[in-house]
């Protein structure tokens, strides 16, 4: 078998294995609850949202992305987390595959393909999760190979793409991006109109082939033509802008921008090399430059779409290469795929969000499973405050049952700015909406803060008297209001000596009353026996195992 060939598996190899890790993906949770709340009571179940109190009569959006609910909720049931994983190292597969489809299409044996196709996984590695939108960055490069094709070589595959765009709309609203392929396609070959615009029309219509309807393209027209998602760029990172000073320092933005570097040369060359513009090669990439630049979750679609960019320009204009030094250049393709592998393998790679390990599964190591355990079997009274990243486990969790304050699939982004960021804007707002929501509870995302330094929001509650912390450990903390109905709860859970954010409470507790320190550790140990403090009290205080 020829270089060519070995370095397109290696690069395969290499895609499956920075996708087979255990999922670790927030949303997958609300897919499987929505999934589950559509088997059990239908359709009407959506508006308004079952999962919230903060919001009586919120309209959901949940029906937009209904197939991914069904179908992640079909492979949890078949298969658990496991197999969810297993599904997304396969998608990422069929992305990582479309510019070599189009290569063999097109009769391309470049070097670049496999080499630029590596780089790209490179850079989008960081969202190979369990996400509805990865379909679309898989979606996006599958499209535009397809158009590719048609461009070079007109055939009825180009009728493979209504299909796309129909299963594409109903398992996520990302199809704009394919239907700017499709129709800048048609545009940059007007002569050819007979051809293109009955194939363009048939993609519209088959996006509107979905429960709501074309009601579904005209909402996603509104969301792209606003600036609403203002509030999320300022709190969220996926939303920052990839030009930002904190964005440029991510690895996977440095190597998008290398890409997007190497892409432009190509296309400058290939414009000197014919004496004629690539239009359609230029206006694409300028499309996913700016797509790329105006988020951080956009890079994974940007570096899917890229290397087909590069078939297409190489496919009429060919690199002056030598058959040695192409295949020279090949083999060394090859040795760094493997590479890859080898080292994914043995010790896993690090993104933005963290360590990776090959693995399947869940990864609870991430996730607040036993807090929320925790918090699911208290009596409350009042409502809870969540974090946003742990809205959509809850929502699995608990099943509505007690609502929640926040989840990532709510679209009001003015009560996000005014009422879920605005307890950290000053102790009067958070009074105020403490007050005015009735919260009793803190469910947040543990993070290393002491009564004088950190958010606002935990600063309060480590000081206000009326808080107190009844758990933590890795991942959570959690803070009750100290109300009559919840006497028991306190005198029960309440950290007294063991708090990770005031450690000179240990010392006080050690000198009097060890026993109650000594049953304190043994509770949180009940509730989470990886408890590290708590294992290091017996271990090196009390010279026990904690067993």
């Amino acid at each position: 078998m020829r270089p060519y060939r070995l370095s397109l598996v290696g690069v395969l190899l290499g895609a499956a294995l920075l996708a087979l890790f255990p999922l670790r993906s927030d949303d997958i949770f609300m897919h499987l609850a929505v999934g589950r709340r559509i088997l059990q009571e239908g359709w009407h179940f959506a508006d308004p949202d079952p999962f919230l109190y903060s919001l009586p009569g919120h309209r959901t959006e949940f029906l937009n992305q209904w197939g991914t609910h069904l179908l992640a909720f079909g492979l949890y049931r078949l298969g658990g987390f496991s197999l969810l994983v297993v599904f997304k190292a396969l998608l990422v597969v069929v992305g990582a595959s479309a510019p070599f489809w189009l290569a063999a299409r097109l009769e391309v044996r470049s070097f670049l393909v496999p080499a630029l196709s590596l780089l790209a996984l490179w850079a989008g590695c960081d969202r190979f999760i369990e996400r509805s939108s990865l379909f679309s960055d898989v979606a996006g490069a599958g499209v535009l190979a397809l158009v590719g094709a048609e461009l070079h070589q007109p055939s009825r595959r180009r009728w493979l793409l209504p299909p796309i765009f129909l299963l594409w709309a109903n398992v996520h609203t990302g199809f704009l991006t394919g239907l700017f392929f499709v129709f800048l396609g048609g545009l940059t070959q007007w002569r050819a109109a007979r051809r293109w615009f009955p194939l363009a029309l048939a993609c519209l219509l088959a996006c509107s082939i979905h429960p709501r309807g074309p009601a579904l393209v005209a909402s996603v027209l509104h969301d792209v033509a606003g600036s609403g998602y203002q509030a999320y760029r300022q709190a969220n990172f996926e939303w920052l802008s990839t030009l930002d000073s904190r964005a440029l320092q991510t690895r996977e933005v440095q190597r998008l921008l290398v890409l997007l570097a190497a892409v432009t040369g190509l296309i400058i060359w290939r414009g000197w090399h014919r004496r004629a513009v690539p239009w359609f090669s230029l206006l694409v990439l300028i499309a996913l430059a700016y797509l790329g630049q105006s988020a951080i979750r956009f890079v994974t679609t940007v570096s899917f779409a890229l290397p087909v960019l590069v078939v297409d320009l190489l496919a009429d204009s060919p690199l002056p290469l030598s058959f040695r030094r192409e295949r020279a250049l090949q083999g060394a393709v090859l040795l760094l795929a493997l590479g890859l592998c080898v080292k994914v393998a043995e010790g896993g790679y690090v993104t933005k969000s963290g360590p990776r390990h090959l693995g399947l599964g869940l990864d609870d190591t991430r996730l607040p499973l036993m807090a929320a355990d925790y918090v699911h079997s208290l009596p409350l009274t009042g409502h809870l405050f969540n974090e946003h990243e742990f809205g959509s486990l809850l929502a699995w969790r608990f099943d509505g049952k007690p609502p929640l304050y926040y989840h990532g699939f709510v679209d009001d982004l003015a009560f996000y700015e005014r009422d879920y960021l605005g307890v950290n804007r000053s102790p009067e707002d958070f009074a105020q909406i403490v007050d005015h929501y009735q919260i009793d509870l803190f469910f947040l995302r543990r993070r290393t803060v002491t009564p004088t330094a950190g958010p606002l929001l935990h600063q309060i509650l480590l000081t206000a008297p009326m808080w107190k912390l009844i758990y933590w450990d890795d991942s959570a903390m959690v803070f009750l209001r100290d109300r009559p109905q919840y006497r028991k709860i306190l005198e029960r859970d309440e950290i007294h000596y063991l708090d990770p954010f005031r450690p000179d409470r240990l010392d006080v507790g050690l000198q009097r009353s060890p026993g109650e320190v000594r049953a304190e550790a043994l509770r949180l140990l009940h509730y989470n026996p990886s408890n590290r403090m708590a294992q290091d009290f017996f271990r090196v205080v009390l010279k026990e195992d904690p067993r």
